[in-house]
């Protein structure tokens, strides 16, 4: 008995250990995070206003991303880029950890789940593992505070917003049910503002729960009427800035498609990408915990999904791989008409991520057709689930980068500072040239300027310098 103790707390303690060594690299990089880019910009427009004047231009000339700019401008108040830069891109990998233990937590608690809340904790390590090593460009949605404010910060409301609502699902009363409510009236009062993005999947989804909470007349039902409400109106704030038609003119590619061209674009984009993510070994690894949410104790399905409950189980399979794409044409819809291209890295980022959780979502509910899978103990189940999610992302291209940027860490940072002090020090009357890092890091600072003096991204990190110009220069010198 007690060496089979021993093995199981052995076996448990390899479950920990893998996922805590794969994040590792991700976690000591996040810890040197430069600003980059629009930091500057940011910085700039602020220091020419005042913070609520700031606020009111971004509205009116750059987008409706009025959350977001809030946020870049108060951290910007704070000292980012002087003091706490890395401890704000570690706040964003914590607070994800934390939404998502919270999520797993409500769905697991909603059916008397098998996992233990350390299983829930390991569970939300191992999903922002995938979204890190998975992602097409993870630096710009964790380690660089404007994809954090405008991305990653919404993927938080709708994960805050989803759990109070299996909450409130389920019967909450009292406390309990007074602040699910106040976090779901909250996060549809400001998903808009952090991007518009997330405006037609989050009215999908409320949209979605209102349908749900009316089928099964939920004590609830009028409150997700009322954050449906909500939700239009702070939508049409978003959307309608002018900013947003300024930013559309600027952005936008030449020969625009209308409704029809890009729907069709985007249909066949998002289809094409969903195939290519199903394919990877770890989303089926991801999916047995995922299921283990479910609970045992079933001997029956349970009535998930009052909408289609008297469909066959296969054709219940058919409909939510339907919902799977539908996540990732949803989110692509907008950028695709809007702007006239295909999704660029944030949104593939951002859309990812939305497609993993609904993946998880979907896993729950199918488990719940088929119950035959429960014969096998849940620890077997989350070993196999840990191995396969480890072996996939030790070979992924990100988790080979970050591991090779950990290696040059301490020569991108003697870098990094020979250029500040070089700044500091440089009596520039011209453009400044200073020095590419060697090698480019991806994680530590998401972009750099370029050799242009005229490019945006120089003119901005110029004006934060106080200086006329600036430009990399292959020679290395930093002179007048």
């Amino acid at each position: 008995m007690t060496m089979g103790i021993d093995r199981h707390h052995r076996l448990e303690a390899a479950q920990w250990l893998a996922v805590l060594v794969l994040l590792l690299p991700y976690l000591l990089l996040s810890l040197f995070a430069q600003p980059a880019q629009d930091d500057f910009c940011y910085a700039t427009w602020l220091s020419d206003r005042s913070f609520f004047d700031n606020q009111l231009w971004v509205y009116q000339e750059k987008g409706g991303r009025y959350v977001a700019t809030f946020l870049l401008n108060l951290s910007e108040i704070g000292g980012a880029f002087e003091h706490i830069y890395p401890a704000l891109v570690v706040a964003g990998l914590a607070l994800t950890v934390l939404a998502l233990w919270t999520l797993f937590t409500a769905m697991n608690a909603s059916s008397a789940g098998a996992l233990r809340p350390r299983d829930l904790l390991w569970l939300s390590l191992a999903v922002l593992l995938l979204i890190l090593s998975k992602s097409d460009t993870p630096a710009q949605i964790f380690y660089w505070l404007p994809g954090l404010f405008s991305y990653q910060f919404g993927v938080l409301l709708l994960i805050a917003a989803s759990s109070a609502s299996i909450r409130l699902l389920k019967g909450a009363g009292g406390r309990s049910a007074f602040w699910a409510g106040a976090v779901l009236l909250v996060a549809v009062l400001l998903l808009p503002g952090v991007n518009e993005l997330f405006v037609p999947f989050s009215l999908a989804l409320v949209g979605s729960l209102v349908l749900v909470a009316f089928a099964r007349g939920s004590p609830a039902r009028w409150l997700f009427a009322l954050a449906l409400a909500l939700l239009v109106a702070t939508s049409l704030v978003s959307v309608l800035a002018p900013g947003n038609m300024a930013r559309v003119g600027w952005e936008s590619a030449e020969g625009r498609q209308n409704i029809v061209g890009a729907a069709a674009a985007s249909l066949e984009w998002s289809l094409l990408r969903t195939l290519r993510w199903m394919s990877d070994v770890s989303l089926f690894a991801l999916a047995i915990p995922a299921a283990l949410l479910l609970g045992a104790h079933h001997v029956a399905p349970g009535r998930l999904l009052p909408l289609v409950q008297d469909r066959t189980a296969w054709v219940k399979v058919a409909l939510l791989g339907v919902a799977l794409w539908a996540t990732v044409f949803v989110v692509a819809l907008p950028v695709v008409y809007a702007l006239g291209g295909l999704p660029y890295n944030r949104i593939i980022n951002t859309a990812y991520t939305l497609f993993l959780l609904v993946w998880i979502a979907l896993a729950c509910l199918l488990a719940n057709e088929f119950l035959r899978w429960r014969s096998i103990a849940p620890r077997s189940l989350l070993l196999a689930s840990a191995a396969g999610i480890a072996l996939s992302v030790a070979g992924s291209q990100n988790f080979l980068d970050a591991v090779r940027e950990v290696v040059h860490l301490p020569e991108t940072m003697r870098q990094i500072e020979a250029r500040r002090q070089a700044i500091l020090a440089a009596d520039v009357g011209g453009v400044l040239n200073l020095a590419p890092l060697r090698p480019q890091p991806a994680f530590v600072m998401m972009g750099d300027i370029t050799t242009d003096p005229g490019h945006w991204t120089n003119d901005c990190y110029a004006r934060y310098l106080g200086v006329p110009a600036v430009r990399l220069s292959e020679d290395g010198a930093v002179r007048p």
